[in-house]
């Protein structure tokens, strides 16, 4: 909530309210329904206390949403998993994301048959070849763009792009990498819950495999890509 009424003042000081985007003059609104704006040099006014039980409210709302979505009997099929990525992306509000830093993997939900991450890449991003062990995906992009592309072994290689409003699914038994451009946000969701990631790359000429946890992050597979661009 401090943080918030900082970036209001911030903005009315430097009178750039027509600038916000639907999405973070939202915030801005609800932060100046609680804390008016107060000159340069004064104490702020308000009911800091108030504001931060309405973010909280704000939040409970959202992450039910979330749920609702998740809502299920069983494992997604990849087509489902598309589905409810693109359902979840309209709950996103890209005005309201912090755009400092690299990006980060944030989230949504986790349950017996599927998980949800929101994913906001603010440099290029690389995952590198892996598979998710045995889980399939279904992605949305609601910014920038990205690539999904298959490993192939003997042919050329078939990178996709994708863009705002785009999504593609991926089955659990396949080994793909992902490349983002800079301001990518995507949802991806995994059914099953991801239990461990593969990364693959070449060592000493042989493909190797190295289990991770879940939710680290892939690193680039920087033979193995060279390997396949001279196949291709």
């Amino acid at each position: 909530a401090v943080e918030l009424v900082c970036a209001a003042q911030a903005v009315d000081l430097r009178d750039r309210v027509a600038e916000l985007g639907a999405g973070t003059r939202r915030l801005y609104e609800l932060t100046r329904e609680h804390v008016p704006f107060t000159a340069a040099g004064t104490a702020p006014a308000g009911d800091l206390g108030a504001l931060a039980e309405a973010l909280r409210v704000r939040d409970e709302v959202t992450e039910d949403r979330f749920a609702a979505i998740a809502a299920g009997d069983r494992p997604l099929t990849p087509a489902e998993c598309a589905g409810r990525a693109r359902q979840a992306a309209a709950l996103v509000d890209l005005g309201a994301l912090d755009r400092t830093g690299a990006g980060e993997a944030r989230l949504l939900w986790r349950d017996a048959h599927s998980e949800a991450w929101l994913n906001t890449w603010w440099e290029p991003r690389d995952t590198g070849y892996h598979d998710h062990g045995g889980s399939c995906v279904g992605v949305y992009v609601l910014d920038g763009r990205a690539w999904n592309e298959p490993l192939i072994v003997g042919g050329p290689r078939r990178a996709r792009e994708y863009g705002a409003g785009d999504s593609f699914a991926f089955p659990g038994d396949g080994i793909h990498r992902m490349d983002h451009a800079p301001g990518a946000v995507t949802v991806h969701v995994y059914s099953p819950p991801i239990q461990s990631i593969g990364h693959y790359d070449l060592v000493d000429g042989m493909l190797h495999r190295v289990a991770g946890a879940p939710d680290a992050p892939s690193p680039p597979s920087g033979a193995l890509l060279d390997a396949v661009s001279g196949a291709g």
